[in-house]
């Protein structure tokens, strides 16, 4: 994932993490073709939320901390 993304290796740690999310969301034979999540909480998984790992994010910068010309 982190190669495949263009990511530095410093980000080894989300990869894992992002692998393991969506490991949990995803059928599985041993499960009865039931995701893990699924099994265990009894409800659906939502896929929705996902995104490509290394995709750009922006993060929301409260009103009262913004100046005129931020980017």
């Amino acid at each position: 994932m982190i190669e495949e993304a263009g990511v530095d290796r410093s980000f080894w740690g989300f990869a894992v993490a992002t692998a393991a999310h969506i490991h949990n969301r995803l059928p599985s034979r041993s499960h009865m073709d039931v995701a893990p999540l699924q099994h265990w909480t009894g409800h659906q998984p939502s896929l929705g939320h996902l995104r490509i790992f290394g995709s750009t994010a922006y993060t929301l910068v409260p009103e009262a901390r913004r100046q005129k010309l931020d980017s």
